[in-house]
């Protein structure tokens, strides 16, 4: 196994990526500088990121931060 090249930005300090979507942060929404104002207004209902689909995870690695170490690709 490999460490994820998406969710791996902490592989200095970790043998493995955080599993977090790199768009949301793990959070599962998208985010914007608005669209942040608007949600803590109580304007505007957070929508899902388009990279997981909302359940924050890396779709790389399925949030496991790993990925297989495939060299014979």
């Amino acid at each position: 196994m490999a460490t994820c090249s998406d969710c791996g930005s902490n592989a200095a300090f970790f043998s493995v990526g955080d599993g977090k979507c790199s768009e949301c942060d793990g959070s599962g929404e998208k985010h914007s500088l608005t669209d942040d104002f608007a949600s803590m207004v109580g304007c505007l209902e957070p929508e899902d990121c388009d990279e997981c689909d909302g359940t924050g995870e890396c779709q790389t690695c399925d949030g496991t931060g790993e990925v297989d170490d495939d060299d014979d690709d």
